[in-house]
């Protein structure tokens, strides 16, 4: 064969390669009896760290970028075998058998300990199984919040003599709300740490606009031009101010007009610092042993718990605890940890039925917590039990009722001067529902040189989409979107 033929063959060969990996690949993970879809498969290849976890219908997305020839899938599930296969093509089924464990394996690791025995050594143990490193985190997050305004009038404005802001032109927008706001976030992004220090670099942000709203912000913009304008050089006039005043209650307004980025219709900046809190706040709200929520294991008096039968994550065994609220608990779940060293591999846990939390009603002001729960995996490396996914959902409903008068002020010798008035009337009830989606798709060493290498951005683009179509992230690996928020694409306000 000429040298030319064998380089045609080796450019076709590479170039079949190439393409079998240049798209993200998407599958299913079903039980192999029951043909039932398995939620909350972790998904990684061998020998790398990357991966990412199945949706709560089975369904995952590993990005092209993840991939290379040969590799091979691995994929683990509570009471499972573990499944070690080559990456499949994309749509694929994937089966998952249950694993059988012995008798004589389940007496070994029963020995002599109580369900409230073990929760203990869970808690002795956790910050050695569950140690803070150095180390770079690339991370996938999903936020989702509805929140829902039944009824009319919820707003009403009563008058108004600012200049550019007429009051029937404001009613007219205030009614052209929806009953319902939708807030769709996701961003990817690098998190670093280096001993009490975290850094973020964004990679890529997405937030899923609806048209109507877009267009509707557009008219708002411009029949407030003036008024916007107007606020602007009060503020300059050092003699001014703005106060806001409901009932006996009132307090001046702190109005930046600093930030003079310009709306734009394809994309927004965010703050970093914003992010990063975010990501670093729901890691530690949700997954470790500190937060409030997990009083399951730092207020065991609270709580009856139940041991449950041994079970098999990744080849490990691990006890199940079962445990529900007695009088002063909020929280009912169930507690997965390893047999011999008590690192905990994943917890459910929600509010129990009948629970809710923070229910008050104050001066016209009421909210109430009606529902907290997260879905938590932890991944066993070799520095310990590290977080790997969070699927978190809040419900809480809050309203108001009362008057609002904003006010400019001008400073005087006895008394100031109110020099414009808005006065308007609240009636207004929430419904809130919101869910967050965090997943540690790789992790890696760092040293305190590459740490202090890095440079944090102040601010970062987020792109605005109007649908969440299959190619958003370009075929990297990302969680995959149910079946609702992948058809979330609201046209029209609704009344």
């Amino acid at each position: 064969m000429n040298q030319k033929l064998k380089l045609a063959f080796l450019f076709v060969g590479l170039t079949a390669i190439t393409q079998a990996f240049s798209q993200s690949i998407t599958a299913t993970i079903y039980d192999a009896e029951t043909k039932e879809p398995l939620p909350f498969c972790t998904v990684g290849i061998e020998g790398k760290s990357t991966g990412t976890v199945a949706n709560a219908e089975g369904k995952f997305i590993l990005g092209s970028e993840s991939l290379s020839s040969g590799d091979i899938l691995v994929i683990n599930h509570i009471g499972y075998e573990i499944y070690k296969k080559p990456a499949p093509e994309t749509n694929s089924e994937i089966y998952l058998q249950q694993v059988s464990i012995s008798l004589n394996e389940i007496s070994i690791y029963s020995k002599d300990l109580t369900a409230k025995d073990i929760i203990e050594k869970i808690e002795e143990n956790f910050e050695a199984n569950h140690p803070t490193v150095n180390e770079k985190q690339r991370i996938f997050l999903h936020e989702f919040e509805r929140a829902k305004m039944p009824g009319k009038d919820r707003i009403t404005i009563n008058e108004s003599d600012f200049e550019g802001l007429d009051p029937e032109v404001i009613q007219e927008l205030i009614d052209k709300l929806p009953n319902q706001f939708v807030e769709y976030k996701d961003a990817l992004v690098e998190l670093y740490f280096h001993d009490k220090e975290s850094k973020l670099i964004p990679i890529d942000a997405i937030s899923l606009e609806e048209q109507s709203m877009m267009d509707l912000a557009s008219e708002m913009e411009e029949q407030f031009k003036d008024f916007g304008e107007n606020i602007k050089e009060s503020v300059k006039n050092e003699d001014q101010y703005f106060k806001f005043q409901t009932g006996i209650l009132s307090f001046k307004a702190d109005i930046d007009t600093t930030n003079e980025d310009q709306p734009d219709s394809v994309q927004f900046q965010n703050k970093s610092d914003f992010w990063k809190s975010s990501i670093k706040g729901y890691q530690r709200r949700f997954a470790h042993v500190n937060s409030d929520y997990w009083e399951f294991i730092t207020k065991p008096g609270k709580y009856r718990y139940t041991k449950g039968e041994v079970t098999i994550i990744n080849d490990e065994l691990v006890y199940q605890i079962d445990f529900k609220p007695k009088s002063g608990g909020l929280f009912e779940g169930t507690i997965y940890c390893s047999t011999s060293t008590y690192g905990v591999l994943q917890v459910d846990y929600h509010f129990a039925s009948g629970k809710s939390d923070e229910n008050f009603q104050l001066l016209g002001i009421g909210h109430s917590i009606e529902n907290i729960g997260a879905r938590v995996i932890y991944e066993h490396t070799k520095d310990g039990y590290m977080l790997k996914y969070i699927n978190a959902h809040e419900q809480e409903s809050a309203s108001i009722e009362r008057s609002l008068t904003f006010k400019r002020k001008e400073k005087r010798f006895m008394w100031d001067k109110t020099l414009n008035r808005l006065n308007m009337d609240l009636e207004m009830n929430f419904n809130i529902s919101s869910q967050v989606e965090l997943l540690v798709m790789d992790r890696t060493e760092l040293s305190s040189e590459d740490f202090n290498a890095i440079q944090q951005p102040e601010k970062f683009t987020v792109r605005k989409e109007i649908s969440n179509s299959p190619d958003i992230w370009k075929n990297q690996t990302v969680l995959a979107p149910s079946t609702e928020l992948s058809k979330y694409q609201r046209a029209e306000n609704s009344k």
